[in-house]
């Protein structure tokens, strides 16, 4: 069936608690409303809403586990590329009760370690095991994707914090941290274009391509948040070669890109070949 998304009714309902855990909350609260779709070989899958509710809820079991009691309300870095299991990791880990530094997947142990350092943060969940300081806890994406289900009396504790990272193309790279309020308002600028321009929000079902990276801020607040926040389905491409953005554009059938020029570019010079 399809779904339909009543923007003003889900922008109020944020306005009356300014919480991640109420953003969260708003955001699954259609559970059976597909959210995120993938190919695996030649087969198409597909998590709902309520999937990725109680898979944020079995990676926060976890990673309370792995981090420690002690260390909650304090800094944890994700560095993982996007991919399907990004929502229930950020996620995951605010409900543990760890703030969340968003980190490229590919620095350098050496980077890696002076962002935490930089960050105050306790530890990292990580694609790799890095070469850095051993009071870092390190956490493998791949050990937290086969989480088991959090146990019934398990009751998560919200975090309230994200730090982003820029780019340093400039200079060394720096730490901004939003508080869950300052979230909350970049969330609402999707009512700001759901009043401004119907084309690109008009709260009917869309189908959104995860193009850009999570830890960045455009990626993490645009693909990430308020894409969730205001019901599209997300698709999670294998890699990001002009084919593959191209065909997978085409299977399942994107309605809304939200990238660069480099990549218009790209596709551009893609099509005319045809």
């Amino acid at each position: 069936m399809p779904y339909t998304t009543d923007i003003m009714g889900r922008s109020n309902s944020l306005r009356q608690s300014m919480t991640l855990k109420n953003l969260f909350d708003i955001t699954c609260s259609q559970g059976e409303r597909p959210a995120s779709h993938w190919l695996e070989g030649e087969q198409d899958r597909l998590y709902t809403y309520g999937d990725l509710r109680q898979k944020s809820l079995d990676y926060a079991a976890y990673l309370a586990q792995q981090l420690g009691e002690n260390n909650k309300g304090r800094f944890v870095a994700i560095q993982q590329e996007t991919c399907k299991e990004w929502f229930p990791l950020f996620w995951g880990l605010i409900m543990a009760g760890y703030n969340a530094l968003l980190l490229d997947a590919n620095l350098s142990d050496e980077m890696t370690g002076h962002m935490l350092k930089e960050a105050g943060a306790v530890g990292v969940i990580t694609h790799r095991k890095h070469l850095i300081d051993k009071g870092y806890v390190q956490v493998l994406s791949e050990d937290l994707f086969k989480a088991p289900a959090a146990p019934a009396g398990f009751e998560p504790t919200f975090a309230d914090s994200v730090a982003l990272c820029t780019s340093g193309t400039t200079a060394t790279s720096r730490i901004f941290v939003y508080d869950e309020e300052a979230i909350c308002h970049q969330v609402l600028n999707s009512e700001l274009l759901y009043n401004a321009n119907r084309r690109i929000i008009s709260g009917e079902p869309e189908r959104s391509l995860a193009f850009l990276p999570f830890h960045h801020i455009f990626g993490f607040m645009v693909n990430l948040l308020w894409s969730n926040f205001i019901g599209f389905e997300t698709v999670f491409i294998k890699d990001r070669a002009p084919e593959t953005i191209l065909g997978t554009s085409r299977r399942f059938k994107i309605t809304f890109l939200c990238a660069v020029p480099l990549l218009a570019n790209s596709l551009s010079v893609s099509l005319n070949k045809k």
